[in-house]
């Protein structure tokens, strides 16, 4: 397993407080938050702890402090489905895997077979990313994203972590639009 890399940390623990006062987060009386049912418009957070690590199908490592790892060259996260004739806007935070010549990750993502983006990851960061309404039908938002840098650091001679990492991913948002 990589390092932590603590400006990443610093980031997402920045992002997680101004989430925290947010309209999706419950408190119970003594003030803790209380995790309400997923819903649109609320974040996710995919550390561990959380309870949304069944929205990643395969392709991601277990929950880490802060984020969760791509481990292959292809994942699958699942929403479910939105009501019909609905785009959906994706907010995510995630981190690249970087090492010596390996200074960004592609990431394409794509629905029911259509590529619906396709960017570089370089720094921790956010990225938006519009899914357009399913044709037809309700069926649960099945995203695959591909990683086509996806490096072991094993082979890059980090570590002995044999995973092929290409993102961290810590929250995620989705927004009907």
């Amino acid at each position: 397993m990589p390092p932590p890399i603590p400006l990443a940390d610093e980031y997402m623990s920045r992002f997680r407080k101004e989430m925290a006062h947010g309209a999706c987060v419950l408190r119970d009386a003594a003030g803790l938050i209380v995790r309400k049912e997923w819903e649109w418009g609320c974040p996710v957070f995919f550390r561990s702890g959380e309870p949304w690590q069944h929205l990643l199908r395969s392709g991601w490592s277990h929950a880490e402090s802060t984020y969760t790892w791509s481990e292959d060259r292809q994942a699958f996260l699942e929403l479910e489905a939105p009501p019909e004739h609905r785009d959906v806007l994706l907010r995510f935070a995630c981190m690249p895997f970087l090492h010596g010549d390996l200074k960004r990750q592609r990431v394409r993502i794509s629905h029911r077979g259509r590529l619906a983006a396709s960017f570089s990851v370089a720094a921790v960061g956010e990225t938006m990313v519009m899914i357009l309404a399913p044709p037809s039908g309700r069926e649960p938002l099945q995203l695959v994203w591909e990683f086509p840098d996806a490096a072991s650091p094993s082979d890059l001679g980090m570590n002995g972590d044999h995973r092929k990492l290409a993102i961290a991913l810590a929250s995620l948002t989705a927004t009907l639009v």
